[in-house]
């Protein structure tokens, strides 16, 4: 599989359908390549320029694509990273203006990029927290890291399993993970009872 990380990585997957490169003992995993625009930029960044496009690369799932390879035990743990982050700064907002944590909270962001906030409280409370969250470039940049690498991870599993299928009888595999590889969406995060927890949101027509 093939990532650009500056053009997919926080947006959406895409894989390529050929057998990936495993590896280990006990067990195999998943690797994703970069591309040949990635690794580009990734020696722009090693250069000198830490900053726009190229410094992305340098930062990519903490640095785990510098050998131009990412496994996903390192998207899990970039993931799960991000994700605690995400939890620990929207609790931070909630004492903050006075919120309970046991208010049931879904966040999703929009079509411009800009964090929705779906719960209980009044509209005036939905638009007060969401203002919050938005300015919070920290909370941003963790929410958004953790939601799209969560998708990154949900696209290589089923990638893994599509590959190992279409080995042995490459008809079956396509009837079986075709449409759900296809299926297009965006992983957005559940707040309740004081934990987070991030959900697929299928976005594909019926």
């Amino acid at each position: 599989m093939r990532i650009n990380p500056v053009n997919t990585a926080y947006t959406t997957y895409q894989p390529s359908y050929t057998p990936a490169k495993t590896a280990g003992s006990g067990g195999q995993f998943d690797t994703v390549s970069l591309s040949a625009q990635g690794r580009r930029l990734q020696q722009e960044s090693a250069a000198g320029g830490k900053t726009g496009v190229a410094g992305l690369i340098d930062s990519f799932m903490g640095g785990a694509g510098r050998d131009g390879m990412i496994s996903l035990d390192e998207m899990e743990a970039f993931f799960q990273e991000n994700a605690a982050e995400t939890d620990a700064l929207l609790k931070e907002m909630l004492q903050s203006l006075g919120i309970s944590e046991n208010t049931d909270i879904t966040l999703e962001k929009d079509r411009e990029g800009r964090i929705r906030v779906s719960s209980g409280l009044s509209e005036a409370r939905n638009e007060q927290l969401e203002q919050a969250l938005n300015g919070n470039k920290e909370f941003y940049q963790a929410f958004s890291a953790a939601s799209a690498t969560k998708g990154v991870i949900r696209a290589a599993e089923k990638h893994v399993l599509f590959a190992e299928a279409y080995q042995n009888d490459p008809e079956a595999a396509v009837q079986k993970y075709w449409s759900s590889m296809m299926e297009s969406g965006d992983y957005i995060l559940r707040f309740s009872n004081g934990s987070s927890d991030f959900e697929f949101k299928s976005l594909t027509a019926d």
